[in-house]
């Protein structure tokens, strides 16, 4: 199973490193578990945390004389998956490729234009590479297997949908013993950390986000499953920190309170953080979550105007999610809010509306980001059937055929005024003398340190490098 290194300069768009860290492959990580647990010997290369080129990836795989390989992909990354199948490909004309990941659920046919992939997996699979595995093994048909595509000669025969995995507990542990963890780092943890994912899915329907329909049903890991997996981390990885990936970790308040009170009965002592909503971080909760050595709350905001908050489906009580920000902050708790600038629809002075919002709320980091009609995503659709969106975009990227970069989802801001006021909030949140002095006396600040310094050698390497140029689409 493999990771892609992103940093190729494969790519057409995106060809920056990413200076903010690198994390585990965890979705990997957990197919390989379930690889592992149906008996088929299984490797991860993470050609990303290794900074593999395409012949150093070529030659590790060569080492291991693989039956089948696994990719997967976003889409934003498809690009360099396909580069890198086809690199593989002409190495190893016999073996199976499969590809698998969020891009492939939302655009199968396109994607397997790409000849150098014999199988794409639809959906979840950890589940279905096991199938397909003993199906490849014992040279039975795997064509029409739930949630696969599958190539027989010229033609790609489709596998009726498969639901969502309901019963996540009886998924095995996910493998990140196969993964190189001590090459994963990030701007702002201390190393070895670990990370974990205890729901998937989201009940809510953000208009910018294709979790809820990319990701499925709100589902959860049991209790006794996350302490488990908690263990593990500190036990046998000795992670100094963990990190939660879970779209709303608080969502479900009691099975948060017993995960607190299990981590203390069982005397886990390791620094954490979250990401949840702002509004579900009530005082019990966030004083449990820090007696159990939780260190920082991540929520997303997104907008300072309630309209626009109302356009994205944000039903954030944003008095309630300032109210805890706070007390999260009083009680000791790094705070982490993020941001959209440019939602369609949105004006100059609402995206100003946005960073005088996150100036004023009582958070130690900001993120803020330019918002993309990614496909599968509610803005996404609105603007293909108003006529505001080239109608085949996503479709021709899949197929790798570039007319330009994406373009931003506003209609009413230019891609360089976007562009100006990404840097004017980051400016704005980070030179203010209250963000520079809470850093200062932070006791985090020597922790962080060496992962700062390393990020500000990655971005002088990047002065001078052009940036494509966008245009509104």
């Amino acid at each position: 199973l493999i990771r892609v290194n992103e940093g190729l300069g494969i790519h057409p768009f995106l060809r920056e490193t990413n200076v903010s860290g690198v994390y585990p492959a965890l979705g990997i990580a957990y197919l390989a578990g379930a690889a592992r647990a149906a008996g088929f010997p299984v490797s991860v290369i993470d050609a990303h945390a290794l900074n593999l080129d395409l012949e150093g990836l070529a030659g590790q795989v060569g080492e291991l004389q693989p039956d089948v390989i696994g990719l997967t992909s976003t889409t934003f990354n498809w690009p360099v998956v396909a580069a890198v199948a086809r690199h593989l490909r002409e190495a190893m004309p016999d073996v199976t490729l499969i590809v698998g990941g969020p891009h492939l659920s939302l655009y199968p046919e396109e994607s397997m234009e790409e000849r150098a992939f014999d199988v794409a997996v639809i959906g979840e699979g950890d589940h279905v590479l096991p199938e397909l595995l003993a199906g490849i093994a014992a040279g039975s048909e795997i064509a029409g297997l739930p949630g696969t595509v599958v190539r027989r000669g010229d033609d790609l025969v489709m596998g009726p949908a498969r639901p969502p995995i309901v019963d996540l507990d009886a998924l095995p542990l996910p493998a990140i013993d196969l993964l190189p963890m001590d090459r994963y780092r990030s701007l702002t943890l201390p190393r070895p950390f670990v990370s974990m994912v205890t729901s998937r899915g989201c009940p809510y329907r953000c208009r910018f986000c294709s979790q809820a329909y990319v990701g499925g049903a709100h589902r959860e890991h049991g209790v006794e499953r996350v302490l488990e997996e908690i263990e593990r981390a500190v036990g046998v990885f000795h992670a100094r920190e963990i990190v939660f990936f879970d779209e709303t970790f608080t969502l479900n308040r009691k099975r948060v309170l017993a995960i607190c009170q299990g981590m203390l009965a069982r005397n886990l002592k390791v620094s954490w953080n979250i990401r949840t909503r702002a509004d579900l971080l009530d005082d019990e909760v966030l004083l449990a979550l820090r007696d159990a050595g939780c260190a920082g709350v991540h929520c997303g905001i997104e907008a300072g105007s309630e309209r626009i908050r109302h356009l994205m489906n944000k039903k954030l009580d944003l008095k309630m999610g300032m109210r805890a920000l706070e007390r999260a902050r009083g009680l000791g708790m790094e705070t982490r809010g993020y941001f959209m600038l440019g939602y369609p629809g949105e004006t100059r002075e609402e995206i100003e509306e946005t960073i005088r919002l996150s100036c004023q709320l009582p958070l130690d980091w900001a993120s803020y980001t330019i918002t993309i009609a990614l496909p599968g995503t509610d803005i996404h659709s609105d603007l293909l059937e108003s006529g505001q969106w080239e109608g085949q975009y996503w479709q021709e990227y899949s197929r790798q055929h570039f007319s330009g970069p994406p373009g931003y989802a506003s209609r009413t801001l230019e891609a360089d005024e976007l562009e100006v006021l990404l840097k004017r909030a980051y400016r704005r949140f980070y030179l203010r003398p209250s963000t520079i002095s809470r850093k200062i006396v932070s006791r985090r600040l020597w922790r962080e340190l060496p992962s700062v310094f390393g990020t500000g050698v990655e971005l002088l390497k990047q002065r001078g490098r052009r940036r494509p140029e966008r245009k509104a689409r």
